[in-house]
């Protein structure tokens, strides 16, 4: 004789309905996960969804009876206060947003130890090479002495544009076209994006307090054709590398086109691709390559998240 055991569906509340919080609605399902709630400014603006009742009120979100809030609403506020409330609750919590954890990671981690909930953000960083939770369960990640990585996927596909011989204009508007780039790409093209994801990885390498702020930064916008002959004259290409090695006084951090020889890696991967090489005090560097950009990808990471905190 057989029997079988219903498996409920995973039920989430989305804290914002862009374009990433439409991307992972529309994935779920395939997960075996149900939106339930998204926080949206207006309602009224966004076509009725089957089961998914929008919500103008944080705390009707948060009072709803689901298995986990995903955060999805970019920012710094009202993303920490929510998320904040959330993980006081004892709800895990989800999220992409590197603004946030780059600002305010450590005193959210803390928040979700002392509740003993999860907060889970793979896809803060290198969104399709989920690697965040197994460094930071291994000792490896904490003995780092230098990271080195195309960190913006946005701005990788213009420069790769540019080595082309486009302009940066025409470069950055085929970009915007093909939903790599938003209307507004100020973080990518200056290389805060890139700094904020920086951040991130250096809190988790023993330096807590790092912020973005703290990371020397210079954009690709002035780079011209020009300049990758150049670098092809001296045997390699211009990457828009973010790096941070530590020192005898601590780590120092930058972000912004850097010459990479040809026979690195790195200087192979064009468009969208992020890459993300970890130095270990011993041993021979790790090294993750992936895509960055996309809100497909990014959904499939955050989902996977969402699988993980609650096992």
């Amino acid at each position: 004789m057989s029997s079988s055991v219903a498996v409920r569906e995973i039920r989430l509340a989305l804290l914002g309905f862009g374009t990433i919080g439409r991307a992972v609605a529309l994935a779920a399902p395939a997960y075996g996960v149900q939106c339930v709630s998204a926080l949206v400014q207006h309602p009224e603006r966004h076509a009725a969804s089957a089961g998914l009742t929008l919500e103008r009120d944080g705390s009707r979100i948060l009072d709803a009876d689901v298995d986990v809030i995903v955060e999805a609403l970019g920012g710094v506020e009202p993303a920490r206060t929510l998320v904040a409330a959330a993980l006081e609750r004892g709800i895990p919590v989800v999220t992409a947003n590197k603004s946030l954890l780059a600002a305010h990671g450590p005193e959210l981690r803390a928040r979700a130890a002392l509740a003993g909930v999860p907060l889970l953000y793979e896809a803060a960083v290198v969104a399709g090479v989920p690697f965040v939770g197994a460094l930071t369960s291994r000792a490896g990640l904490r003995s780092v002495t230098r990271i080195t990585g195309i960190l913006n996927g946005t701005s990788h596909a213009i420069t790769t544009a540019i080595e082309r011989g486009e302009s940066f204009a025409a470069a950055l508007a085929d970009a915007q076209a093909r939903g790599y780039a938003e209307p507004d790409s100020s973080a990518d093209v200056s290389g805060r994006d890139a700094a904020e994801k920086l951040a991130i990885l250096l809190q988790l390498c023993g330096a807590p307090n790092t912020t973005a702020a703290d990371i020397e930064r210079t954009g690709i916008d002035a780079l011209t054709a020009a300049d990758f002959a150049a670098a092809r004259g001296r045997g390699g290409v211009i990457k828009p590398m973010a790096t941070a090695t530590l020192g005898p006084n601590g780590w120092t951090a930058n972000v912004g086109p850097a010459f990479v020889p040809s026979t690195h890696l790195f200087a192979g991967l064009s468009g969208v691709t992020n890459a993300l090489e970890l130095q270990p005090r011993v041993g021979p560097p790790i090294t993750f390559v992936g895509p960055g950009a996309g809100p497909e990808i990014t959904a499939q990471t955050i989902l996977d998240d969402v699988i993980e905190a609650v096992r």
